[in-house]
């Protein structure tokens, strides 16, 4: 069987002037991305061409990024990919942990990033030219990526994945999807198992992948435009991102045929079916899979959205993949009740990378079935449809915004802390279908008399920074004098109080807001991040927020204030006084010009808007 790599090869020589990738003004065909993959694999240092190694990947979302990743798989190499968001010491981490020997990165990045291993081969792919285009063929190798996930010991986990498994699955999408060789979005980041999907669904039939950058990603009406505006047909997203499109006022992407969902419990909300219902053409599907097997179970909503389940089922197994529910014994349960789900057949991976252990205690050989299982972990039941139900966790992980954490992964690195003394964390939803960690601390004696007056809490949010990505950093941080325990010494984790209202205590004192555009700006925020007080000088991220919450922000900014608002603002401009002052600087500037035009019109529609914006804040 050809690998989706060789047959993204075998359309490049057969159709070669196809449209393979779209990025912002940019176009390449599928010649000119295999000519691209090509030139990168000459630059490979000639020891490390061959197959069955690593080779890290730190670029940003871009063609080269796409390039980069067939020119790996095509020698037979796995590829590691490193996010360019994440502290540089996880990143080092995941080098070492993996043992790849080259990384390909580019200009913009090669001087931001010194690896610690001086055995580490740096490769720009901005020096990569078409002048001796390699020849060679697909080389069929074992592993096709490692993607870290993380570990409850503290560290993070390599998963590897295998050929088979994804080959099979990709397959099997070509066979089930409506847009063969349509039109698809590059949304996930390259870190998460669905990009792959994304991109070999598409590239190995002949389709087109539309990459969107960051920025896009972040706001939500930028990625509707996009949608709308290259005509895309299917796009891979977590249900927060759908929420977001959905809930969107004029919303009219008609292009869209198929919308899969994977990463998180999906949910039906008012917004979403009535999302579903204007576009009576596109469907919805339910995707299920760890990092450890990929996508093993779809579910396809049918009917009219009304209808829909609010928690639709995660459906019944692909082709060549086999699922059970067990109880602690192994033993089938009957039909309906709760067990732990496991899975079979061709989509198991590898398992952990240098962890022999862990990769022996959750992928298991059944005594009676004699098949290799893979333990999910995962709690479900088997309805009469023969579609699996998701019920919830056996353990401590939870998901953030699509993406695993273990709990253990984040208690771990704050208790390295110097002021404390134990912690524990826990995810809590803080609004419906979001979930936000927080974290219970109790202080070393010495540091108890003082942590008011010491900003504790911004001092471990930075602490994690340097040590964990952006979505597996507590918003909330609540310290105890001792951590409640069960009789038998546990964490008694139902007596953890829930998170207040109260504001944390920030690196700068509280300073109420004063100009109108500040108040207005704050009592968004408050809205928004469900705190009593928000001062002129406080950090959204610092407060508890994040990318996601940015949205909501940019949205309800954008609705009630009479300036233009950019997503990006918030992210360069993060206190409430800093944004205020951006934002009334650009309205300045945009209104000098169009008064030297129009000035009477333009001044009483400004007028009219603040009215009603001081207004509604008055009330």
């Amino acid at each position: 069987m050809i690998n989706v790599v060789g047959k993204f090869f075998e359309i490049s020589s057969k159709e070669p002037n196809r449209t393979a990738i779209i990025f912002r003004d940019s176009k390449i065909s599928y010649a000119e991305l295999a000519e691209r993959a090509n030139a990168i694999i000459d630059k490979i240092p000639a020891a490390d061409l061959k197959s069955n190694i690593l080779i890290g990947l730190y670029l940003p979302r871009s063609i080269d990024l796409i390039a980069s990743l067939m020119a790996v798989i095509k020698m037979g190499a796995g590829y590691v990919p490193l996010d360019i968001s994440f502290p540089k010491d996880r990143i080092r981490y995941m080098l070492s942990d993996s043992g790849t020997k080259t990384l390909l990165t580019n200009n913009n990045l090669i001087h931001k990033f010194i690896p610690n291993n001086s055995n580490l081969q740096v490769v720009n792919v901005d020096d990569a030219v078409h002048s001796r285009r390699t020849k060679s063929s697909v080389v069929e190798g074992k592993t096709v990526y490692v993607i870290y996930t993380s570990g409850s010991t503290g560290k993070p986990k390599g998963v590897a994945m295998r050929h088979k498994a994804l080959d099979n699955l990709i397959n099997w999408q070509k066979q089930s999807s409506d847009c063969f060789g349509g039109i698809t979005l590059q949304y996930a980041p390259i870190g998460f198992d669905v990009s792959f999907q994304e991109i070999f669904s598409t590239l190995s039939c002949g389709g087109t992948l539309v990459l969107c950058d960051e920025e896009t990603r972040r706001d939500p009406r930028k990625l509707a435009d996009l949608i709308v505006s290259q005509g895309i047909e299917r796009i891979f997203m977590p249900f927060v991102a759908i929420q977001q499109l959905a809930s969107l006022e004029e919303c009219h992407l008609n292009c869209l045929r198929e919308v899969i969902t994977a990463g998180e419990q999906l949910r039906i909300t008012p917004a979403i079916r009535d999302f579903f219902e204007s576009l009576p053409h596109c469907k919805l599907i339910n995707q299920y899979g760890p990092t450890e097997t990929h996508v093993v179970t779809a579910y396809e909503l049918s009917g009219p959205p009304k209808n829909w389940p609010n928690l639709p089922p995660i459906g019944k197994p692909i082709q060549n993949v086999r699922t059970y529910v067990f109880d602690d014994s192994l033993n089938n349960v009957s039909l309906g009740e709760v067990g732990e789900l496991y899975i079979g057949g061709a989509s198991l991976a590898e398992g952990y990378i240098n962890n022999q252990s862990l990769t022996e205690s959750v992928f298991i050989h059944h005594p009676v079935i004699g098949e290799r299982l893979y333990k999910t972990g995962d709690l479900v039941r088997l309805l009469a449809s023969g579609d699996i139900e998701f019920v919830g966790r056996k353990d401590r992980q939870v998901k953030i915004r699509g993406y695993r954490v273990e709990l253990g992964e984040v208690e771990t690195l704050l208790s390295e802390h110097s002021a404390i003394k134990e912690c524990v964390v826990d995810g809590r939803e803080n609004v419906p279908g979001q979930t936000m960690l927080v974290a219970y601390v109790v202080l070393k004696d010495k540091y108890r008399p003082h942590f008011k007056s010491i900003a504790l809490h911004a001092k471990w949010t930075s602490f994690l920074k340097e040590k964990l990505p952006e979505y597996m950093i507590p918003a909330r941080f609540i310290i105890l004098e001792s951590l409640p325990l069960t009789p038998t010494g546990k964490i008694d984790k139902k007596s953890l109080p829930s998170p207040t209202l109260e504001r944390p205590q920030m690196m700068t004192a509280f300073v109420p807001p004063h100009a109108q555009t500040e108040i207005e700006i704050a009592q968004i925020w408050k809205e928004v991040l469900h705190m009593e007080e928000v001062g002129e000088n406080d950090n959204f991220f610092e407060l508890g927020g994040n990318s996601l919450l940015a949205t909501y922000i940019h949205q309800r900014l954008s609705q009630h204030l009479p300036f233009k608002v950019e997503i990006v603002d918030l992210f360069q401009y993060p206190t409430v006084g800093s944004l205020a002052k951006a934002l009334e600087a650009r309205k300045r500037h945009e209104s000098s010009g169009v008064a030297n035009r129009q000035p009477q019109k333009h001044s009483n529609s400004l007028s009219d808007k603040r009215i009603i914006a001081r207004k509604r804040y008055e009330r």
